[in-house]
């Protein structure tokens, strides 16, 4: 975790360091998504989503992510 991400859902680096981030910040009907869009990633290499995320007091946000497989070696 970085500085940024600390800063803007509210978790010290402490709190974040070793868990998973579907557990600090992905609110419980989302759960699933992460599955669905690592499968979506495998098969299209790019996979946009706008979801939900919610920071550490509760306060969910609008964002968007971009999965992007790839590939080593």
């Amino acid at each position: 975790m970085n500085d940024r991400f600390c800063e803007f859902f509210g978790y010290t680096r402490d709190e974040s360091v070793g868990r998973r981030l579907n557990d600090l910040v992905v609110p419980e009907p989302m759960k699933t998504e992460g599955s669905a869009l690592d499968r979506r990633a495998i098969a299209e290499w790019e996979a946009p989503l706008e979801t939900v995320r919610c920071r550490k007091d509760g306060t969910l946000l609008d964002v968007a992510i971009q999965s992007v497989l790839i590939r080593d070696g």
